[in-house]
């Protein structure tokens, strides 16, 4: 009997932390900073590299409350999206970094600080090494993400939150890969060791953001 009451006791604390006013729609910006990892298998010769996107982040962030007693709502997102991996030559030791930047569109969900949400994007440029990829070789972005956000400051007219949300991607990113593959002259495949399509890169990142939003009406 004792046990059940200090559970009774904690979810009712739970439930009352959880149940204040939503906040209301808003309007605002978001500038973040990403750093990714390929998550898939690479060639014989080569290996995985972290690497940090070459651009930041940017783009407009709205919120949308969908209840009056908890903090629920939707988040859409539409930004310049931007990745970057890394990719290593095992017998040289040099990395090497390509970079992708989309135009991107992310619906989520926002709970009491946490983030769920998936991206669509499509490629508006590409490069290996500062070397141009032609945006055709590039597969469209689908990604799945989440997170968590921090208010810094917030009163009756507006936010300034922090967050960190990570992301995977849910597609490869080089359109045939056995044919684009961009590393292909300067890690060539080992011999007897045949460069497939199973070796397309598919990102997994981590981004730091920091967004203002301005409250359309007052709490």
């Amino acid at each position: 009997m004792k046990y059940c009451i200090i559970l009774a006791i904690f979810l009712f604390n739970v439930v009352v932390s959880i149940s204040q006013t939503n906040y209301p729609s808003s309007l605002g910006v978001e500038l973040g900073l990403k750093t990714a990892v390929s998550v898939v298998q690479t060639p014989i010769g080569r290996q995985n590299a972290l690497a940090i996107a070459s651009l930041p982040d940017i783009g407009l962030l709205g919120y949308y409350p969908i209840s009056e007693v908890s903090e629920l709502g939707v988040n859409i997102r539409l930004k310049l999206n931007n990745y970057s991996y890394g990719m290593k030559d095992y017998g040289t030791g040099q990395v090497y970094k390509q970079s992708m930047s989309y135009i991107s569109f992310n619906p989520g969900l926002y709970f009491s600080g946490f983030l769920f949400g998936f991206s669509f994007g499509f490629p508006i440029s590409a490069d290996y090494d500062g070397n141009s990829i032609e945006v055709g070789k590039i597969n469209n972005l689908y990604d799945f993400n989440f997170g968590y956000s921090y208010d810094i400051f917030n009163d009756e007219t507006a936010r300034l939150s922090i967050s960190l949300v990570g992301s995977y991607m849910l597609n490869p990113i080089i359109d045939n890969f056995t044919q684009n593959d961009p590393f292909k002259t300067i890690i060539p495949q080992v011999e007897n060791y045949e460069i497939n399509n199973s070796h397309n890169p598919r990102s997994a990142g981590v981004s730091l953001n920091i967004s203002y939003q301005y409250l359309f009406i007052d709490k």
